[in-house]
């Protein structure tokens, strides 16, 4: 096994590639895969971000947080410098089933645009029925 996962980072370091990651929220980048994006980084792949949710006031969040929010997602920016960043903003409270389809087409445009061929996406399984949504959304884009 650790045989294999040296073949296979060999294999990533070997060429560039084009990473995309697909955060639910603000920070979910950094708690699933901070590592890893150092990792692409350092390896000089490009790194495109997607955060599928985001806050406002319409939505009842105070001035502070939301203002709060924003400064987190600079500093998120400036310190990984993706090639790319993408806001989806569906509302953070609001992924349902029922609006899966709407996130399903913004993915898959993000998809076409930049052909990723490392996808870093949330654990089907994730006990926040969100993440679920959002990596079921994922899958769909791949069939």
């Amino acid at each position: 096994m650790i045989k294999q996962i040296k073949q296979l980072i060999l294999k990533l370091t070997d060429t560039l590639n084009k990473v995309l990651i697909i955060s639910p929220h603000p920070d979910d980048e950094t708690l699933g895969c901070g590592g890893s994006i150092f990792f692409h980084k350092k390896n000089g792949d490009e790194i495109y971000i997607i955060f599928v949710t985001s806050i406002s006031i319409d939505d009842g969040w105070s001035v502070k947080k939301v203002n709060e929010r924003n400064k987190e997602i600079k500093k998120i920016k400036k310190i990984y410098k993706f090639k790319k960043f993408y806001n989806l903003e569906f509302p953070s409270s609001k992924i349902k089933y029922d609006n899966i389809n709407d996130i399903i087409n913004k993915i898959s445009n993000i998809f076409k645009e930049v052909k990723p061929n490392i996808i870093y996406t949330p654990f089907i399984n994730d006990i926040h029925t969100d993440h679920q949504i959002i990596s079921k959304s994922v899958n769909s884009c791949l069939k």
